[in-house]
């Protein structure tokens, strides 16, 4: 049995290879996903707080782990897909792991670093991840969710965003 899985993994590899060479690589939806990932990363390098990048980068470290953990998740359970890939070999280099939601949560995390506006900031920016970004990215094709739906993003985000913060305050906290 697991050799007949390893053969259908490497077929699935190679049709993965052919598709993101031949289709997705330099479409318009590749182009929105790069775009919108390194801008979003360049502007969080720009806006770092150098007295502070030390935490700061930590908060974009573990947004990375958890947001991308929580997608690989969602796409093996068949809850939402990514049909266009900025890079076709890894999942954390999909449409919004690699650097827009990182870095939206580490600028969060920056500007908002007591519990109160933190909250605050994280209920408007899960809301416009979720309400405005993901039905953006699914009206042009880059997300699609399958069994999952707009609001179940929102509610997954805030708990999301209120781990990261605690995991980050945590780390910072027994590193001084």
């Amino acid at each position: 049995m697991y050799q007949q899985m390893e053969d259908l993994h490497k077929s699935l590899n190679q049709i993965q290879k052919e598709y993101w060479i031949h289709t997705d690589l330099f479409s318009f939806q590749w182009w929105v996903i790069a775009v919108v990932n390194f801008g979003l990363f360049f502007l969080f390098i720009v806006l770092i707080d150098r007295q502070r990048i030390l935490p700061i980068t930590i908060a974009f470290l573990v947004a990375f782990i958890i947001v991308g953990t929580m997608d690989e998740t969602g796409v093996k359970f068949n809850l939402w897909e990514y049909p266009h890939q900025l890079l076709f070999f890894t999942a954390r280099f999909n449409a919004a792991d690699f650097g827009i939601v990182p870095s939206l949560v580490a600028l969060l995390y920056q500007y908002c670093s007591k519990w109160k506006p933190y909250i605050i900031g994280n209920l408007l920016l899960s809301a416009l991840i979720s309400f405005v970004g993901a039905p953006i990215f699914s009206k042009m094709g880059i997300y699609k969710l399958m069994n999952w739906n707009y609001l179940y993003s929102f509610l997954v985000s805030l708990v999301s965003l209120m781990v990261i913060k605690a995991i980050v305050d945590f780390i910072v906290k027994k590193s001084k």
